[in-house]
């Protein structure tokens, strides 16, 4: 199978980024319900038998920025 040519896996990838002005509890807060929205998708998981399955590999990079 080919991950990354057309079909399915290639129209369901994503690279994005955002810039937010948060304060460091609103911060926190976003990382958290982050972390549980990806949490809630392990039980989820198909056995690794199961036909058009991939492990998927996701980062969450959040700190601040200098904005001099």
């Amino acid at each position: 199978m080919s991950f990354w040519g057309p079909g399915k896996w290639r129209r369901t990838s994503d690279l994005s980024d955002w810039t937010l002005r948060l304060t460091p509890a609103q911060a926190g807060e976003l990382n958290e319900k982050i972390h549980e929205l990806i949490e809630s998708y392990r039980d989820l998981a198909p056995d690794t038998r199961t036909e058009d399955t991939a492990q998927i590999r996701m980062h969450l990079h959040a700190f601040p920025r200098s904005t001099d």
